[in-house]
């Protein structure tokens, strides 16, 4: 049943701010309540289970509900859990744990630099916390040791600022970049650019190529797992790219094709340790060609592996490919990271359109005779 009555409510949050929320209910009691539980004034008695948050991760979230995890996102969880959840709830019982306790939490990372952190932690990373709680809340609930969870979408406001990490680069900058990675010498280093330069893959699904799956006759080859450095030394081989979406058909345009036919092998690592080609590349090999291949090409300490990315799918768009297949082609679920993060609209891709605007609007003020 749709709901009948919107109530708006005032509060102050950690930082002196006012902020005004808008509940949806029933009626003026259910706003009310749901106000109530927010401002950690919970409707209903919570179970006590003798358990802070820290306890329940740490003796029952992790060892029963990790075990699948792969190395890198493990460490991600719990690099959130000692860094930003301990410090702030961990030592709160888990039942009495709110939505307001949650939003402070929240408010705590997005103003960082006040709170004693380096920087103020971006919107990306703080859906990502908040995300992580859910989970262990959401598992809390299922093995009945709280009544509800106290991370409420609807109710909660991420106040961080957009990541800016994605920085593609001018259109005569990647064209140039791109023909010199075709020329590079190194043929490590010269596959290493074209990949980066020609596909949108990601680092680990770069590094995670094997021979087996590049077709050169067909101008392809296939996502199908992916290279990580938990530790920063030895390489995870994990089979599961980083999302379902994320195992794919990449295209491999004609000049890449001729560099990889030079380079070729009957099977192995793309991108190997050394002489087999059977053995992923460790963390200081790769670290060695990033530098030397990014000064080659006259870009280090200006871009990232990732910038590479970004710069292809603002090129795609740019190039007027439809954002759900550029999506397609780089590996997204949905085409809202390509609009919001990957794909801005540029500058120098309005400007493009000056002249058009100009002649619309001088055939608009021609008074027909």
């Amino acid at each position: 049943m749709a709901s009948k009555f919107r109530a708006t409510y005032t509060y102050t949050d950690a930082q002196g701010k006012q902020h005004t929320i808008r509940l949806n209910g029933q009626s003026k009691q259910d706003t009310d309540l749901q106000f109530q539980e927010f401002l950690g004034q919970p409707a209903l008695p919570a179970k006590k289970t003798g358990k802070t948050l820290r306890q329940f991760v740490l003796e029952d979230y992790r060892p029963a509900f990790t075990t699948n995890l792969c190395p890198t996102t493990l460490k991600s969880y719990t690099l959130f859990e000692e860094k930003y959840i301990f410090p702030n709830i961990g030592d709160k019982p888990l039942d009495a744990i709110t939505v307001k306790d949650i939003q402070t939490l929240m408010d705590w990372l997005a103003y960082g630099e006040k709170n004693g952190l380096q920087k103020n932690i971006v919107a990306g990373t703080i859906d990502r916390v908040k995300g992580h709680l859910a989970t262990i809340f959401e598992i809390a609930k299922e093995m009945g040791l709280i009544s509800d969870t106290p991370v409420k979408n609807k109710l909660l406001k991420n106040n961080g600022e957009d990541s800016t990490h994605h920085k593609a680069m001018l259109p005569a900058e990647y064209a140039e970049v791109r023909k010199q990675a075709l020329a590079l010498s190194n043929p490590r280093h010269q596959l290493y650019a074209c990949l980066l330069a020609y596909t949108g893959m990601r680092i680990e699904e770069i590094l995670g190529l094997k021979w087996e799956l590049v077709n050169l006759d067909e101008g392809y080859c296939i996502v199908q797992e992916v290279v990580t450095y938990p530790d920063k030394s030895l390489p995870f081989v994990d089979p599961n790219p980083k999302t379902e979406s994320s195992a794919r058909t990449v295209i491999l345009p004609p000049p890449v094709v001729d560099v990889f036919r030079k380079h070729a092998k009957p099977s192995g690592f793309v991108l190997s340790a050394g002489r087999n080609p059977q053995e992923a590349m460790p963390y200081v090999t790769y670290q060695r060609m990033y530098r030397e291949t990014f000064r080659e090409l006259g870009i280090y300490g200006k871009y990232t592996n990732h910038d590479f990315r970004a710069s292809y799918a603002t090129w795609l768009k740019e190039s007027g490919v439809e954002i759900s297949s550029a999506a397609d082609l780089m590996g997204h679920k949905d085409t809202r990271m390509m609009s919001r993060v990957y794909a801005p609209t540029r500058h120098e891709s309005i400007i493009a359109h000056q002249d058009l605007i100009n002649s619309l609007v001088e055939n608009q003020l021609v008074v027909p005779a």
